[in-house]
């Protein structure tokens, strides 16, 4: 999980430069999981609400999650 210094709980609410340093670790943490653990691929997902609801949290965070078997999917993944 990949989140800001700062509670956030929208893209709207976030600088360009937060957004940049929030992606840039997200490249990051893919980059070291890619060598470290060899996934597949990795998928990356953007979760966040104002409320805690089903699958989220309130605030914004990118998942970074490494994936090792060809036939899973996001559907599968994300729930």
């Amino acid at each position: 999980m990949i989140v800001l210094n700062k509670h956030k709980v929208s893209i709207s609410e976030i600088t360009k430069e937060e957004w940049d340093e929030l992606t840039e670790n997200v490249r990051k943490a893919s980059i070291v999981l890619e060598k470290s653990l060899s996934p597949l691929r990795c998928y990356i997902s953007s979760l966040g609400a104002t409320e805690n609801l089903p699958n989220t949290c309130p605030h914004l965070h990118f998942n970074v999650l490494p994936i090792y078997k060809a036939t899973d999917k996001p559907s599968d993944i994300f729930t």
